[in-house]
């Protein structure tokens, strides 16, 4: 539980930090390959802990508790108390138990024991987790439009700018070509205000939430891709403990109904 509940607070400063990192999203960096190290090592700890709890806890109301304590430490490490966040970690609860319920009434009904049941119900913790995620950079793009305003950096334009640049003056002699140049660079930054003014700002309020939406899908695929770490791990540590004797497999006899003809 205690592992559950660090990886918890772990995965709420990760959300804080990538909040913060709204700016960045806009024009990529290092900086930016650095948020998503960070998010990714987030995201596979907190999947860990929730297989790990959910496999050794018994019995299940227990790894509900940790469920709990754990969703109050993601909104400790995040340090954002808005209806927003709270409700985002409240869903994180309820899908924590839902994933509770299905890894642990999976597990009672197989013969051999197995981690399977964690994997097939992955989607559910990833679930939990991208929403966090996207939630933070909802939160922290809007916390920085509301601040600074929203800008297409000009890295974008450069990139349509410059083969149109470079086509437009390569006929151009010389000694015309600077000062054209000069002229088309005024007359583009001036397009460029006009339809930031005309184009972008209405749009501003709608900006943080379409890229937290649009932003959900590749995290999600990012997810699914990258659950076989924290599985693989999580099998090892169980294969672990077995060896050291802190965990055992126990055979159970249980007793079956079947339907059978009535010979009297």
């Amino acid at each position: 539980m205690i592992l559950h509940i660090t990886t918890g607070y772990l995965l709420g400063i990760a959300c804080k930090q990538t909040g913060q990192s709204f700016a960045l999203l806009l024009d990529p960096s290092k900086e930016l390959l650095e948020t998503l190290i960070l998010f990714l090592a987030a995201f596979c700890a907190a999947f860990f802990s929730a297989g790990l709890m959910v496999t050794l806890a018994q019995p299940l109301w227990i790894t509900a508790i940790s469920f709990a304590v754990s969703s109050a430490a993601i909104l400790y490490g995040w340090g954002q108390y808005s209806l927003i966040s709270i409700g985002l970690v409240a869903i994180h609860f309820i899908i924590g138990v839902f994933f509770n319920g299905n890894v642990g009434r999976a597990m009672r009904e197989r013969i051999r024991f197995s981690i399977q049941p964690v994997g097939e119900n992955k989607g559910l913790i990833s679930l939990a987790l991208i929403l966090l995620i996207c939630g933070s950079i909802y939160m922290g793009g809007k916390e920085y439009v509301d601040i600074h305003g929203f800008e297409i950096p000009e890295t974008y334009f450069n990139l349509f700018m410059e083969p149109v640049k470079e086509q437009a003056l390569s006929q151009l002699p010389d000694e015309v070509r600077q000062a054209q140049e000069s002229q088309m660079e005024r007359e583009f930054a001036r397009t460029i205000s006009e339809f930031q003014e005309s184009k972008v700002k209405p749009l501003e309020p709608y900006i943080p939430i379409a890229i937290a939406v649009m932003l959900f899908f590749p995290l999600s695929t990012i997810a699914s891709i990258i659950a076989f770490v924290p599985l693989t791990l999580l099998d090892l540590v169980i294969r672990l403990l077995r060896g050291l004797k802190v965990i055992q497999i126990i055979t159970e006899t249980r007793e079956v109904e079947r339907l059978t003809l009535d010979n009297r």
